[in-house]
């Protein structure tokens, strides 16, 4: 793998329909592309106040990029964006 970062994925659940934003982090090739990401979203820590503060930062990060979906391409789920 080549690197990862922190992105919004959206979700819709099957029941109720409601859309719901999450952060996850995401995987990619050395090329760019992704090729995996976490099941649950992550939620920020720390060790320290200062470690937090940085890992918010990261979160933040997400905002910047694009939000992605999860997307049936034949029998494997990918990630596209919204």
């Amino acid at each position: 793998m080549g690197y990862w970062n922190h992105r919004i994925i959206c979700r819709k659940d099957k029941k109720s329909k409601v859309k719901t934003y999450q952060i996850h982090e995401v995987y990619y090739s050395k090329k760019g592309i992704i090729e995996s990401w976490t099941e649950d979203p992550v939620i920020p820590y720390g060790n320290t106040k200062k470690e937090l503060k940085k890992e918010l930062k990261y979160f933040q990060s997400a905002l910047k990029y694009p939000i992605l979906t999860e997307k049936k391409k034949g029998k494997k789920l990918i990630l596209v964006e919204l």
